[in-house]
């Protein structure tokens, strides 16, 4: 099963993408995010099975936010 689902819809102009992973996968080769903190990530776009065709955003800071409830 793969530690990261996601989906893309896109509008005829943007794309809105919307990921979800656990905070601690359990696996050694995956960061844990702690969600108390600010966690430096990138996402890369695999287009074929052999890695050759990529692309890696640049660095984003993933943090989350009380909504006071």
């Amino acid at each position: 099963m793969a530690d990261v689902r996601g989906k893309g819809i896109h509008d005829a102009k943007n794309w809105t993408l919307e990921m979800s992973r656990k905070f601690n996968t359990g696996h050694n080769d995956d960061a844990v995010i702690n969600p108390s903190k600010d966690n430096i990530c990138a996402i890369a776009v695999l287009d074929d099975e052999l890695y050759w065709e990529h692309s890696v955003s640049s660095l984003i800071t993933l943090r989350f936010v009380s909504n006071g409830k």
